[in-house]
């Protein structure tokens, strides 16, 4: 495992950690690009504070999968 270099804080699973193996790829412009790629459609037009971004849920997904194969 690598040692943990960056902190992010999740809308709903709190502070999560990236290790150092992980930042070359949450760093491609790739994954970045899902920065401004929603979710809701256009609902957030409607909803402004609504954000749902592809990025926020990617890290989120990263996330529970670290929980399962813990």
């Amino acid at each position: 495992m690598g040692r943990i270099v960056k902190i992010v804080k999740d809308a709903i699973y709190g502070y999560v950690d990236l290790p150092d193996y992980i930042l070359p790829l949450v760093d491609h412009p790739s994954f970045q690009r899902l920065r401004f790629v929603k979710q809701e459609a256009l609902a957030y037009l409607v909803y402004p504070g609504a954000n749902h971004a592809r990025f926020a849920h990617a890290l989120g997904a990263r996330y529970l999968a670290r929980l399962f194969l813990r």
